[in-house]
Order: structure tokens, then C-alpha cells, then sequence
């Protein structure tokens, strides 16, 4: 099905809070993330849930007649019967997810969060990926530069700030929401409200799915301002080229006043499919 696969799954906590997972036909990428006001073990918990949550739901994928949401919503209720269930709950954990699942003469794509979809045709690039969280992410930015300006203080600094987490509490309860943010979570309620689309598979070249860590490349960091030479890359270097390039920036700009964000270093979790409709050559 691939000629080409390549996969990079970065974190510089003690627990990856994003993972992934690949198949002959199918491939996904969760990014979890627990409540603003962090509890003890929590990174351990979502990194607990993100997991359990990719097995279920890659078991659900061997049967390529079930849809994606059904897919979803059996793997949610297989990871909620689990002895970490009220764990779960008290941790609001919540992921992003995007899946790519090739069937028959078509690719099926479905995203729910803020994860990435990128399809390479002959033409274009088509990004898929939702824009509720982006527009209230955007805000709590906006306000963190507007304090760090008024208080003299570095962005890192400002995303502590009492407003900030004000904010960011705000969002949050906005979560599955129609005036907020949709989202996998504890509820399911979100699945059915993420995007879906069809594309045939003869067009298709290449496709990357990807963590919002390493979207910041193309949509953070300036590194890259045409997604073609993004995909480019990739066929001519490698994946472990782009996220050297992403921590570098990173690393340069500690304080996030040159690219500001709400931390340092995300997690960072992508799969590039490339040659997909060419021959394979051994």
C-alpha cells in the first residue's frame, strides 16, 4: 500500500501524551491533554488513556466495514471499562484525533480537534483540520501578548499570568459544546461532530497526519510557508530532518516571545504516507 512510510513521536515529558498508530489500510494520530489546573499523575493518565484508546479503536479498524464513528465510539466504551475510568473522568481527559482509512477506491478522512490531516495531490495540498479550537487558541495568545506587553514580562511568563488561566478555564468549559470546541472525550458526544470527507486514492500522493506539535512548522514557526516543500522535504530528507529544524526553533526562542505558543516544546507526533499510488520498487 506504501512506498514510502515514515513516522516521528517526540515528547520531552516523562509520559508521551500523543501516540499513533499504522496499518496496511488505516493510520491515526491522538493528542491527548488532561485539565488546565494539572493534577497529580495526570501526565501518566492521559498518556494511560491516549494508549488504551489506540488499541480499542485499531481493533474496531480490522473490520473495514464498520464506519469510523461507530469505530469510535465502541473503542471509547472498551477503554472506558477500565479500572482507570474515574481516573479518566477526574483528569478530563480529553484528545484530538485524525484518521486516514483507505477503502476500496477511496480514502476516508475524519478529524476531531485540533490533529492534522494533509493530502498531497498533483495540484495542491488540501489541510484538514478544525478551526473551533484554533479560533479560541488564538484568543488566549492574543491575551498573552497583550500582558506580556502591559507587564513587561516574556510570553512564558504571561501564560501563568491569573488572566491567562482564566482564560484558558473559560475555553474549557466550552468543551463539546456548539458554542465551543469539539472533542474525543470521557462523553463521546464529540465523535459525531467531527469532520469527514472522501477523496479517491487515485489522486492522492502522499498524506501526513500529525499532532498540533508538529503542525506548528507550517503554522507556528514560519519554517514552512508552502506546504509542498513541506512534503518535499520529506520525500528528499527525512521526518527527523523536519523536527530537528522544529526544536531548533523551539529551543531558540525558550521564552516564546519570537513565535509565541503555550509552551516551549509539544509533544510532537506525525506519520508521512508518501508514493502511495506508485509502484513499488525493491
Amino acid at each position: 500500500m506504501y512506498n514510502f512510510l515514515q513516522i516521528v513521536n517526540y515528547t520531552e515529558k516523562e509520559y508521551n501524551e500523543d501516540t499513533y498508530f499504522v496499518s496496511n489500510n488505516f493510520a491515526f494520530v491522538i493528542d491527548g491533554a488532561s485539565t488546565i489546573q494539572k493534577m497529580d499523575n495526570c501526565n501518566f493518565i492521559v498518556h494511560k488513556f491516549v494508549n488504551d484508546f489506540k488499541i480499542n479503536l485499531s481493533n474496531e479498524f480490522y473490520n473495514n466495514k464498520i464506519s469510523i464513528s461507530n469505530a469510535l465510539n465502541n473503542a471509547l466504551k472498551n477503554t472506558l471499562n477500565s479500572k482507570f475510568k474515574n481516573e479518566y473522568i477526574a483528569n478530563d481527559v480529553s484528545a484530538a484525533i485524525s484518521i486516514v482509512r483507505f477503502i476500496d477506491d477511496y480514502c476516508e478522512i475524519y478529524s476531531l480537534g485540533d490533529c492534522s490531516v494533509l493530502i498531497e495531490l498533483d495540484d495542491t495540498i488540501k489541510a484538514f483540520k478544525s478551526k473551533d479550537i484554533e479560533k479560541l487558541d488564538k484568543k488566549v495568545i492574543d491575551k498573552m501578548k497583550s500582558i506580556s506587553n502591559r507587564e513587561n514580562i516574556s510570553i512564558l511568563e504571561s501564560r501563568e499570568h491569573e488572566e491567562t488561566i482564566n482564560q484558558l478555564k473559560n475555553n474549557r468549559l466550552l468543551k463539546n459544546k456548539e458554542e465551543g470546541y469539539w472533542i474525543l472525550d470521557t462523553t463521546g458526544v464529540g465523535i459525531k461532530n467531527g469532520f469527514y470527507s472522501k477523496i479517491k486514492k487515485e489522486l492522492i500522493n502522499g498524506v501526513i497526519i500529525c499532532s498540533d506539535g508538529f503542525s506548528q512548522a507550517y503554522d507556528t514557526l514560519n519554517i514552512y510557508s508552502d506546504l509542498k516543500k513541506l512534503f518535499l522535504d520529506l520525500k528528499i530528507f527525512s521526518i527527523n530532518k523536519v523536527l530537528f529544524t522544529i526544536l531548533e526553533k523551539q529551543n531558540n526562542d525558550k521564552y516564546l516571545n519570537e513565535f509565541p505558543r503555550f509552551i516551549k516544546t509539544d509533544d510532537t507526533t506525525a506519520i508521512y504516507i508518501g508514493g502511495i499510488n506508485e509502484s513499488l520498487h525493491f
